[in-house]
């Protein structure tokens, strides 16, 4: 094989697995929360797989994982059931206020109700609180 076609399927295949050579992780829901007078910075994403990507800016490591089989059955109905869903809260105007957002990647044409939306924020929070927050 040619040098240059060595090169040019190694970028293609650096490109479809991003550099590190593993594959691109395309996360469906992404939960965040920020704020309050303990400084919450905290991030999840899950991909439609079931697996996690959890940080805060308290810690420098990103803990990874996979989310349980009920998780991911919870996960994959709100993916069929809702299509783009974004969420996020405040708890009041003051400059301790803590913020939620959430946003989910669906594929179906629904919207949560405000019990959905409750208990998506709740769901995420958990998922990152059981699974993905640094110890």
């Amino acid at each position: 094989m040619n040098r240059r076609l060595f090169l040019a399927l190694t970028w293609v295949a650096a490109a479809a697995c991003g550099q590190s050579g593993k594959p691109k992780f395309d996360p469906v829901l992404s939960w965040r929360r920020d704020g309050g007078i303990v400084g919450f910075c905290d991030e999840l994403d899950i991909s439609a797989a079931g697996e996690f990507r959890g940080k805060s800016c308290k810690f420098p490591q990103t803990n990874s994982g996979r989310i349980s089989k009920e998780e991911l059955d919870q996960l994959q109905r709100w993916l069929g059931d809702f299509g783009k869903v974004s969420i996020e809260t405040k708890d009041s105007p003051a400059a301790d206020a803590v913020t939620v957002a959430i946003l989910l990647a669906g594929k179906g044409t629904g919207q949560p109700d405000d019990g959905g939306k409750r208990e998506m924020l709740r769901w995420a929070q958990r998922v990152y609180s059981q699974r993905a927050a640094s110890k």
